[in-house]
């Protein structure tokens, strides 16, 4: 069952490895390596509430990202918001729970003025390490797009 302690892994100062489509949703399977800083992971509102920063320079200058996660007892579920400089305004990306140490999140999204279903899964969770995925679902696919990983 899910608790306010679900993300606990991510607080503190962490060099990311990450992986991501070229292009998502045409069947692309190009990707592309970077690393990234997450940094300032800190929980705030009773233990309810986990905000980072996520910064890595593009080839056109620094991209920057916020997320804020927040766990309802009510519910035993989080809500995943995010904004970043290329999106600067905040939206409630994804809302789930952790199960087994695994924590799947569903939620829609605006991507290329289209709407789709958003999956993120948080796994491999270790006090060392954590894998996530994001996938994109457009409707006019059999499987889900795993834009970025």
């Amino acid at each position: 069952m899910s608790s306010k302690a679900d993300f606990d892994f991510l607080i503190g100062d962490w060099e990311v490895k990450n992986k991501k489509l070229k292009e998502r949703l045409i069947g692309s399977d190009e990707w592309i390596e970077f690393k990234a800083h997450l940094s300032g992971s800190k929980k705030f509102l009773n233990d309810l509430a986990l905000m980072d920063h996520f910064v890595y320079h593009t080839k056109d200058g620094l991209f920057e990202g916020v997320s804020l996660r927040i766990f309802d007892p009510k519910s035993a579920k989080w809500a995943i918001y995010w904004f970043d400089s290329d999106h600067p305004e905040i939206t409630e990306q994804v809302v789930g729970k952790f199960e087994n140490n695994i924590g799947t999140f569903y939620g829609i999204e605006n991507f290329n003025c289209k709407t789709v279903k958003l999956r993120v899964i948080w796994f491999n969770i270790t006090s060392t390490s954590a894998k996530w995925e994001q996938a994109y679902f457009d409707g006019n696919q059999n499987q889900l797009d795993n834009g970025f990983c």
